[in-house]
């Protein structure tokens, strides 16, 4: 479907999972919200650019799952659009989605495109989730649900093993956002972890240089005030070369991503994620286990 509609000075890519879950839906619905947002990419890309497509199965427990609007517990295939375009303004970002709403001009549209992608996503049972940073690019996330009995046998996993758990370790987690940082702080500690948090960089960074000695890792956000993600990551790497780090992020920000491994860190958690998801990397990193695949 996108192949035609995509210019060539696009660069389209698409990485399709292994075993993806079964979904149940309105193949011609669900094609007019791909075209819609296939299109809008490409007017954010006048100049051309390239266009990421990724296809995978993402499990949400109710620890995480508010970590994007109205999404549920369950089992989902995610289809994750990321542009390298103009992206949007922050002001504007929270009204795209609503009816008539348009930053075109009247002869290009009439704003109904996200609103009613949206719609058929709800109706779907699915939910939508974008994000954008004015002149680095838009993601475009869509989660739908996968079918009930693949759904029964993917949430049915066995508990996180008691042999994995954190024997008092102590561990800084450093997000911008209260509930993320407090779920991340209370999933660790239920599994043995002491942990201590920071609400940006500059306060992580006092936090690691005041108990160097005793903090075993950090988990960080990519995006945050004052200090975001990348630059703390090399102030810690200043302070202590072995510093275990773990990145997570809810935007492809590649460039960002990439400033953060040029400075030596190699492990990766791709927002939204499960309890277990976030609580196994944590304990491979600290085994000193090789990086996974995000």
């Amino acid at each position: 479907m996108a192949t035609p509609i995509v210019p060539e000075s696009v660069k389209f890519e698409l990485e399709v999972a292994d075993d993806l879950w079964e979904i149940r839906g309105d193949v011609g619905e669900l094609s007019k919200v791909f075209e819609c947002v296939v299109q809008n990419a490409n007017e954010a890309m006048p100049d051309g650019g390239k266009l990421n497509v990724q296809v995978s199965n993402r499990l949400f427990d109710e620890n995480f799952e508010n970590l994007a609007p109205e999404a549920k517990a369950g089992a989902y295939v995610s289809i994750i659009f990321t542009d390298t375009g103009h992206g949007i303004e922050e002001h504007i970002i929270q009204h795209v989605a609503e009816p008539f709403f348009t930053t075109k001009s009247p002869k290009q549209g009439f704003g109904f495109g996200l609103a009613s992608s949206q719609a058929i996503i709800k109706g779907h049972r699915g939910f939508m989730v974008l994000e954008s940073t004015h002149g680095e690019g838009t993601t475009l996330s869509l989660f739908l649900p996968a079918d009930p009995k693949v759904e029964e046998l993917a949430t049915s996993a066995p508990p996180f093993p008691v042999e994995k758990e954190g024997n008092g370790l102590l561990i800084l987690v450093a997000d911008d956002e209260f509930f993320i940082r407090e779920t991340i702080k209370k999933t660790l500690e239920e599994r043995g972890y002491n942990v201590i948090t920071a609400q940006d960089g500059t306060e992580a960074l006092a936090a690691y240089a005041s108990r160097l000695n005793e903090i075993s890792m950090v988990v960080t956000n990519v995006e945050m005030p004052f200090m975001d993600g990348p630059a703390l990551c090399r102030a810690l790497k200043k302070l202590n070369p072995e510093v275990k780090i773990l990145v997570s992020s809810g935007h492809k920000q590649r460039e960002k991503i990439q400033s953060i491994k040029t400075c030596g860190v190699q492990h990766f958690l791709a927002k939204p994620y499960t309890a277990d998801n976030l609580a196994d990397r944590v304990y491979s990193i600290l085994q000193g286990d090789p990086p996974q695949a995000s």
